[in-house]
């Protein structure tokens, strides 16, 4: 049990980094994934987003960036950003990429799936359980997302059994879990979890949200994808420097993040965890905003 999925992460990292090692990570990404990197001295290397397929992981662009160099390669999915729900297809295709470059390399190469979001699907889809697909996965989760209860900072690491050196990387976790600070995760939280294991947030209420602010920002004029998972509206800004665009957003009141804060410049990201008022609201200021760039 950990403090969250973010100091699951860091205990990953702290067990699998040595200085001037890198991770892989595909744009759009959460920016703090090469924060958390730095933490270890080891640097991060991006594959370019992948707008014609949707924003899906692109198997042949993340062979480009392998090295032996690289020990691991995080997936968020659902995505943050985008609200991309990753395809099987896809995945298999990285972990394909993965098992050639490991066979090369002469060393495991993990993939760490950061996985808050993983109930909050608002489509047919599935979320695939990564350790199915590909041996060398470590999980990273928190409740934080799927109890809507972020300030509890609870979650796991989870290693499965058939990845690579897995009963030296659980011993390695719970040291690491202590000497990074965290010193285990809070004993309330955990009961809190124990007692709520059935429970879940209302799904409908962010798929009411994200139903209404895509129709919104669409027909505002905007060019969005429609979220399949988490709780982000990813859309492309009118001109192609996207900070003008946010500053615009902003004067009437919107505030919504810039795409290079996640590798990839050019689009937008809007949050839909507020009130469904609040996302009503907006209405105006979208249309308002869009009629400077739409004429």
């Amino acid at each position: 049990m950990t403090a969250g999925a973010g100091y699951a992460i860091n205990i990953i990292m702290k067990c699998l980094l040595d200085p001037g090692d890198k991770i892989a990570v595909f744009a759009p990404y959460f920016v703090e994934y090469a924060n958390w990197a730095k933490n270890f001295f080891a640097d991060t290397v991006v594959v370019p987003p992948n707008e014609k397929g949707a924003f899906e992981p692109d198997a042949e662009e993340l062979k480009k960036v392998l090295d032996p160099s690289v020990k691991a390669v995080i997936i968020n999915n659902p995505n943050n950003p985008t609200g991309a729900i990753y395809s099987r297809e896809s995945l298999e295709a990285v972990a394909e990429v993965l098992r050639e470059a490991e066979k090369e390399f002469g060393h495991p190469i993990y993939i760490i799936s950061d996985e808050p979001y993983r109930e909050l699907v608002y489509v047919d889809k599935k979320v695939e359980f990564l350790p199915d697909i590909y041996d060398d996965t470590i999980i990273a989760y928190s409740w934080s997302k799927s109890l809507s209860m972020p300030g509890a900072r609870i979650g796991y690491a989870a290693v499965p059994r058939n990845a690579s050196g897995a009963q030296e990387l659980q011993e390695a976790l719970i040291v690491a879990c202590r000497v990074l600070g965290a010193n285990n995760a809070s004993t309330l939280a955990e009961i809190i979890v124990e007692r709520s294991l059935e429970s879940t947030i209302d799904l409908s209420f962010y798929y009411r949200n994200a139903r209404d602010l895509y129709r919104i920002v669409t027909e505002a004029g905007f060019e969005a994808i429609l979220p399949q998972g988490a709780f982000y509206l990813w859309f492309k800004s009118p001109v192609e420097d996207e900070m003008e665009f946010v500053q615009a957003a902003k004067e009437e009141g919107l505030l919504i993040v810039p795409g290079r804060s996640f590798a990839a410049p050019g689009w937008v990201r809007a949050s839909f965890c507020g009130s469904h008022k609040m996302i009503l609201r907006s209405e105006e200021a979208f249309k308002a905003v869009g009629k400077k760039y739409f004429k």
